[in-house]
């Protein structure tokens, strides 16, 4: 955030104390995920971390706490598994289907194919084959 975006949040904070209450947990969160190191550590903090969210009685904050809880072991996974996530494929899944909406229909499985690799940076083809789009 620029200085510009900090002193417009420091005054939120001291027009709405629920808004700093709620960024303090935010940032609470964030740090659980950036410092800690073993999914045993992260889960501690983590319920401690609810039980402070909890006593807001926030019917919001008690969606995302049932929505951690019930995803808990896939996200303790993230520390297990030395702090990797699927982001990666999230994003080509999310290209991929940007490809087909934006398409609207190709003649054949094989140009859909070849126009999701060069969108996706593999530009290796043949050049003797076009793609062909149809609109």
């Amino acid at each position: 955030m620029g200085e510009e975006d900090i002193s417009k949040l420091e005054t939120m904070m001291k027009e709405c104390p629920e808004l700093k209450q709620l960024y303090e947990f935010k940032v609470q969160f964030q740090d659980i995920f950036n410092h800690s190191r073993k999914s045993e550590s992260a889960d501690l903090k983590l319920k401690l971390w609810e039980k402070k969210v909890a006593k807001l009685n926030d019917p919001n904050m008690d969606g995302f706490l049932k929505l951690l809880n019930n995803w808990r072991e896939w996200i303790l996974n993230y520390f297990v598994s030395k702090k990797v996530t699927n982001a990666f494929v999230e994003g080509m899944n999310n290209k991929i289907k940007v490809i087909k909406r934006v398409g609207y229909g190709y003649r054949n499985k094989m140009n859909f194919r070849r126009k999701v690799l060069i969108e996706c940076g593999y530009n290796n083809l043949k050049k003797s084959k076009k793609l062909i789009f149809l609109r």
